[in-house]
């Protein structure tokens, strides 16, 4: 697996978005890299956003969810995490983010997202956007989950170091942690439960199997022969039953028999009755009809004429109709005719007035048809005057704007000049500012330049925090001491509960026996008493002094009386089993509990001794004195950010006067420049001032000389007023065209008087034609309106208002309805007579069943009438006896039932328990193996194997820093360490006694061969190693370095994660992380910041 891309935004300092590019060539051609920055610059931050886009967790946050999101840069709205990694089946993209409401600032719920990338290119296909199933795909896709993860693709160098210097009690919880090894001693505890588990069921097998009680082979047998003897009895009693009750039945059937004949006869002479009805109805239906069909024969004729009738009246009625419309045609014709006469005699008169007026209009504007000759020049004339004013306008209107122009100029040229005066005393004043801030600044620097200040107090700073990080161990120091002290009483606690609870389970499972003993107990006294009620016939047959044929005893002091039966407690012993069962289930719970939270108590007493120790080691004895310098360190670091502020304000106020000065001197520079501009450009304004006064002059003198040619052209032209030559022109120009109009309207009005009169004659003559239709047709309409009354009046007095339709429908619906009533009356006829039949088949058959039962009673010697009563009496007595002898069965058969099931339970639990012993058997020897109730002992044994692995791992690792040492394990001790020194003669060295950068190298080696462990089978070709660095020389760090960039021809990319500052000139590509009040930044090859 290797990751290409890292690309986040706003996790923990790191506010807005990065991105980081190990795919860049600087990082292929180094091989190896390093992460360098102080303590909280955010170095663990870009190992959090990996796993933070893989897993959807960080090392410090399990989950990272909807309620819970502690990694988000305060007061920003989202994050996101993203990384591009590739292996053996593709390049992938996976991508984790959350965000807050825009109105709620709620955390909403997160998104996880997972994309097969395509070859070359950054387009991808989304495989999963589900939580769960993307950190299942991740998992599948990388063979790693997420503690996995963290063990091979960040070696943790500095534990290697630790647990190199730990005594082999301390060392093992390390190795644990490192290795994850911790689930063999769940698996150890978990064996030696389940063994003793398999010990107290085999137990319990082997108790209930010895409480079954079996019958003895003789009385098995007796109790076999007296349910077959029952059984003939029985038999005998349920054929002699059946016989008696065929009789009682047979008696039963006569008796209803004849009942059923009487009901017959009643019927059949009702329904004779009935068929007499019905066939006087059928006759009388008959009749209606033959009548019915007599009245349609007559009158059909009757209705033929009528109809010929009713044809005629409506031809007439529609021909009258017509005349009437024809009579309405036509005096609407002839009073359209009149009316259109008088319209055009009153158009007659306007237009012969209209005509009038034209004329006489024409008359007085006579002398307006000369101005036709005049209209061209005056036209010409007007043309070149207008132009020429608007020449002398344009004229006017630019002298006057040069004269505002240059009047302006004046003015801007006098306000420059003063605002010029004026910048010349704002120049000096900030030149006299600058002097005092420069002045103020050096006094504050007190002889140092402002980076060196900075960085000054950037060191106290350091010294500040590295202090309080001090000061925090040993809060924490304190906390562990406390956490394991409240451990120890915790530990205590368990201990007496733990005690108690398996004492109380001891006596539970005694209690348990001796009930199950009593239930077995009270069962077979249960039986005895079943038994002893069954033998009461025997015990009646007893005699005194003879002997009982059951046991062979002369005295039968219960011959005559039962002892008093002992009342039944078995459902309530078995119910108190039940009971002690679940006390008994909650209690084994309990103990397994307790024992679980010891040793798990007693794991975490290690841990806690473990972190205590490593904690007290590293810090000072001398709290006092680390408290006195913090406090010296604060008050330094105090006094030099106000400092460092009152500089910050003096720097920019230096550099605001600074800049006030420059623009006071750019503008200066532009002042000088614009009045220079006024003066050439006034320069210009007065000369274009003088050429214009001429041209004025000019074209005033030709418009005196056009205006005088155009009185020359008016003087013929009479009543024209003083008006603007081309407002004249329009005037005269309106007169011509007016009288042009009022010409052709004359010729128009006399044209339209010609029409007129000639329209005038043709209606008078369409008048008169349509006078002498209307009368036409008046007398036509009067001839069809006789003929059509006196066609009415003959249909009326013949069949009246009546509708033949109708009463040829009336006739047909009565002959339809006499049709079906006779056809009705008859299929009632039919099925009376069918009923009759049925009803004589019927009463035969009654009559045949009578006589089979007489000589079936008669067959059985039984008389009539029988006596019922007495034979129903013998039936009853036959079946008690027959139910006596059932239950006698049921008893003798649920004893045998019984014993048959205790012999199946009997051979189940055999079964059971020697199976149980076999798996009892193996569990006893995996306990004998790897089992103990602490755990511990199988957890040793595979610490031990992966102990020799790791060193088998790590030595090769490590001959290719050094021949100097080789790692060996203790054989007496399977978690101790020894170095074989190959300089001195193969010498056994104990790892104590190796200088700091000897350790380093041995630590190297241990972390690179765990990465080897944890990769199993999977390719892991990108690795970081967690600080330690620090402690070798040069030479040192540089062989090791080499050696670890040369696993860059195996593909492999190293990174290194340090604060130390001899890293940066070691490694050949270096991303630099810094932190400047709570917010970092990242800076190197590769590295990139997209914004916030």
């Amino acid at each position: 697996m290797k990751i290409e891309k890292i690309r986040f935004k706003n996790l923990a300092s790191l506010a807005g978005e990065w991105q980081i590019d190990l795919t860049d060539p600087v990082f292929a051609d180094a091989g190896i890299f390093a992460l360098s920055g102080p303590v909280g610059s955010g170095k663990s931050t870009i190992f959090d956003a990996i796993r933070l886009a893989l897993y959807g967790r960080t090392s410090r946050l399990d989950r990272v969810n909807q309620s819970d999101n502690e990694i988000m840069t305060r007061g920003t709205k989202e994050c996101f995490a993203e990384v591009v990694f590739s292996n053996d089946k593709g390049r992938f993209l996976c991508r984790w983010s959350q965000h807050r409401a825009a109105r709620t600032d709620n955390l909403q719920k997160a998104q996880h997202l997972l994309s097969k990338l395509e070859d070359g290119s950054g387009e991808g296909r989304i495989l999963t956007s589900k939580l769960e199933e993307t950190r299942e795909r991740i998992r599948e896709l990388t063979g790693m989950d997420f503690s996995h993860f963290s063990r091979a693709m960040i070696l943790p160098q500095g534990q290697f170091a630790n647990f190199l210097h730990a005594s082999p009690d301390e060392r093992s919880p390390i190795l644990e942690q490192i290795t994850g090894t911790g689930i063999y001693a769940e698996i150890s505890r978990k064996a030696h439960e389940l063994a003793r588990g398999q010990l107290l069921e085999l137990e319990a097998l082997e108790k209930s199997c010895s409480g079954i009680e079996l019958l003895p082979e003789e009385r098995v047998r007796e109790l076999q022969t007296a349910i077959q003897e029952k059984r003939d009895a029985v038999q005998d009693i349920r054929k002699r039953y059946d016989a008696g009750a065929e009789i009682i039945r047979a008696v039963k059937t006569l008796t209803s028999e004849t009942e059923a004949q009487e009901r017959i006869t009643a019927a059949r002479n009702e329904l004779a009755r009935e068929l007499t009805r019905t066939a006087q109805l059928c006759e009388e239906t008959a009749e209606t009809k033959r009548r019915i069909e007599a009245e349609q024969i007559m009158l059909a004729p009757i209705l033929l004429k009528v109809r010929e009738l009713d044809t005629r009246i409506a031809v007439r009625r529609e021909n009258r109709n017509k005349a009437d419309q024809e009579l309405e045609v036509q005096k609407k014709r002839l009073a359209e005719t009149g009316h259109a006469l008088q319209t055009a005699e009153q158009k007659k008169q306007q237009q012969e007035n209209r005509l009038n007026g034209l004329r006489s209009e024409l008359r007085k504007r006579s002398a307006d048809a000369s101005l036709g000759t005049v209209l061209g020049s005056l036209e010409l004339v007007c043309g070149q005057l207008e132009e020429l004013e608007r020449e002398i306008a344009e004229t006017e209107r630019l002298l006057l704007a040069l004269r505002q122009e240059r009047s302006a100029q004046e003015t801007a040229l006098a306000g420059t000049q003063d605002a010029l005066r004026k910048q010349e005393t704002v120049y000096a004043e900030a030149e006299e500012l600058f002097r005092k801030h420069e002045n103020l600044l050096n006094s504050l620097l007190n002889g140092d330049t402002v980076p060196e200040f900075f960085a000054k107090k950037e060191h106290t700073s350091t010294q500040v925090r590295e202090l309080d990080e001090l000061l925090r161990r040993m809060e924490e120091a304190a906390s562990l001491r406390s956490q394991q002290n409240e451990l120890r009483d915790l530990q205590n606690t368990v201990r007496t509960e733990y005690a108690a609870a398996a004492a109380l389970r001891d006596a539970k499972l005694e209690l348990k026996t001796a009930q199950e003993q009593r239930i077995v107990l009270l069962e077979q006294q249960r039986l005895d008493q079943a038994k002893i009620a069954s033998l009461e016939e025997f015990r009646n047959a007893l005699q005194e002094g003879k002997a009982c044929p059951l046991c062979g005893s002369e005295k039968h002091p219960y011959a005559h009386h039962l002892p008093a039966p002992e009342p039944d407690h078995l459902p309530e012993a078995r119910e108190k089993l039940k009971r002690i069962e679940t006390e008994l289930s909650d209690l084994q719970s309990a103990v397994i509990r307790h024992e679980a939270q010891l040793a798990a108590g007693e794991e975490k007493q290690k841990l806690l001794e473990t972190a205590l120790k490593k904690a007290e080691d590293s810090l000072p004895d001398d709290r006092a004195a680390l408290l006195s310098a913090h406090r010296t360190a604060n008050e330094e670091l105090t006094r030099l950010n106000a400092v460092g502020a009152m500089i910050e304000t003096a720097v920019q106020d230096r550099d605001h006067a600074r800049s006030k000065q420059e623009a006071a001197q750019t503008c200066l520079r532009e002042l000088s420049s614009n009045a220079e501009n006024h003066i050439r450009l006034l320069s210009t304004l007065n000369s274009r001032c003088e050429l214009g006064g001429q041209t004025m002059t000019e074209k005033t003198n030709r418009r005196q000389n056009l205006r005088a040619s155009m009185t020359e052209l008016l003087k013929d032209i009479p009543s024209c007023p003083d008006q603007p030559p081309r407002i004249l022109l329009a005037a005269l120009r309106q007169r011509y065209s007016e009288f042009e109009r009022l010409s052709a309207e004359e010729k128009h009005a006399a044209a339209d008087l010609e029409q007129l009169i000639l329209e005038l004659r043709t209606g008078a003559e369409r008048k008169a034609n349509f006078a002498a239709g209307l009368e036409e047709c008046r007398k036509n309409a009067e001839a069809q309106k006789l003929e059509l009354n006196a066609l009415e009046l003959q249909r009326k007095q013949f069949f009246g208002e009546k509708d033949p339709a109708e009463e040829e429908k009336k006739l047909a619906a009565a002959f339809k309805q006499a049709e079906l009533s006779l056809h009705t009356a008859e299929e009632s006829r039919q099925t009376l007579l069918l009923k009759s039949e049925s009803l004589q088949t019927s009463f035969q058959e009654s009559e045949n069943r009578m006589k089979q039962t007489r000589r079936f009673l008669a067959g059985h010697g039984v008389g009539l009438p029988a006596d019922l009563s007495a034979m129903e009496t013998e039936l009853r007595k036959l079946d008690e006896q027959r139910q006596k002898y059932l239950a006698e069965i049921g008893e003798h058969s649920l004893l045998l039932e019984q014993h048959a099931g205790n012999l199946e339970r009997s051979a189940a639990l055999a079964k059971q328990i020697e199976a149980k012993r076999i798996l009892r058997q193996k569990w006893a020897l995996l306990d004998e193996l790897i089992g103990s109730a602490e755990g511990k002992k199988f957890r040793l044994f595979v610490q031990s194997l992966t102990f020799e692995t790791l060193i088998g791992l790590a030595n090769d690792q490590l001959v290719k820093f050094t021949d100097h040492f080789i790692l060996t394990a203790d054989p007496e001790n399977g978690l101790e360490f020894n170095i074989l020194d190959r300089y001195r003669g193969d010498e056994l060295r104990s790892t104590r006694n190796l200088s700091g950068g000897e350790t380093f190298l041995v630590s190297l080696a241990l972390a690179l061969g765990l990465s080897r462990m944890t990769r199993d089978k999977v390719r892991i070709d990108t690795l970081f190693l967690d600080e330690g660095f620090g402690t070798l020389d040069e030479e040192t760090l540089q062989h090791a370095l080499e050696q670890l960039a040369g696993l860059r021809q195996n593909g492999k990319l190293i990174g290194i994660i340090s604060h130390a500052h001899g890293i940066d000139s070691a490694v050949p590509v270096v991303l630099h992380l810094e932190n400047n009040r709570g917010r970092s930044s990242i800076t190197g090859p590769g590295t990139r910041f997209l914004g916030n």
